[in-house]
């Protein structure tokens, strides 16, 4: 099971029971915040369930229909999820909230409420830690939001998100329940928090996942590492530039124009070719599929003049 999806196991059994706990205690209490705090968590189970099956998709193998393979399924499922957090996570919470200060009430049985959080608090933050854990693990210590930008894999930054969110919004549901007491309306703007916390971190999301759905290319340090394993042999000229292309995380397809020396024959330059592919597979294992176009002599005429 690769790194990413261990974390997003975790988080939908953890956001499970968190869910059930959570409409429990909003059906108890009749909390505004409480009842958003069970849909922010009911989002987050069905979102770690796409993401499990995006990553399910992603890796099955090329076919006719899709000879480059399904590794992009993974960034189309996030983006789902990006849109399920936006419309149902903040857009039902911030109605929620809405409709609570226009109707203010009282809430009930407040130790309910404030077990709840607290269970929730803690299940949320076993889970942070654990996506944490893998997040030092695979980018040693890279400040989070350079490394979530820089990053091809948004499954590890997903669940980090939400249960970042999720304690930010149980914050939020606790302040709120417990102001309450004295000013009802303070409910429901706690509903209005956690809705506007969830939108922004689809807006991160979606953000994220435009550029890799419509195809990002290789980072700069990509880009370098493979100029310099092409500049080593002494049977090459010239390098054009690297066209690279995201497939899925560690799936990049490479595409490199060539000019070997002219003295070259057929046999020389075809294992020219071959060393250079597998010198570039070496140095850059994300690198899946290698296109190699050996400028003629005629464009190295044109080069020249």
């Amino acid at each position: 099971m690769p790194a990413g999806s261990k974390a997003v196991v975790a988080a939908f059994c953890t956001d499970a029971v968190a869910t059930v706990l959570k409409f429990i205690a909003a059906g108890v209490t009749g909390s505004a915040g409480m009842f958003s705090q069970g849909i922010q968590s009911a989002v987050d189970t069905l979102d770690t369930a796409l993401l499990l099956m995006g990553i399910h998709l992603s890796h099955k193998p090329p076919d006719r229909m899709h000879p480059m393979g399904h590794g992009r399924e993974l960034y189309f499922w996030t983006m789902i999820v990006a849109t399920v957090i936006f419309g149902v996570g903040g857009g039902i919470n911030i109605f929620v909230g809405v409709l609570r200060i226009i109707q203010p009430r009282p809430t009930g049985h407040l130790v309910w409420s404030y077990a709840v959080l607290a269970g929730a608090a803690v299940l949320d933050g076993v889970n942070l830690m654990f996506a944490s854990r893998q997040y030092r693990r695979i980018y040693r210590g890279r400040p989070f939001f350079a490394a979530f930008r820089k990053s091809k894999d948004p499954t590890t930054f997903a669940v980090m998100l939400e249960d970042g969110s999720d304690l930010l919004g149980i914050s939020a549901a606790f302040a709120g329940i417990a102001l309450s007491r004295w000013i009802p309306a303070l409910d429901g703007v706690a509903s209005i928090v956690i809705g506007a916390i969830l939108v922004a971190v689809a807006f991160l999301l979606s953000r994220e996942c435009h550029g890799l759905l419509i195809g990002e290319a290789g980072s700069d340090e990509l880009l370098e590492r493979i100029r310099k394993v092409a500049k080593i042999d002494d049977r090459i000229d010239r390098v054009g530039d690297p066209l690279t292309l995201y497939f899925g995380p560690q799936d990049v397809m490479l595409a490199l124009s060539v000019q070997f020396r002219k003295d070259l024959d057929a046999d020389s330059l075809a294992r020219a070719i071959d060393d250079m592919e597998s010198a570039i597979r070496r140095n850059t294992p994300e690198i899946t599929r290698i296109f190699i176009e050996a400028e003629s002599l005629i464009k190295a005429a044109k080069h020249e003049g």
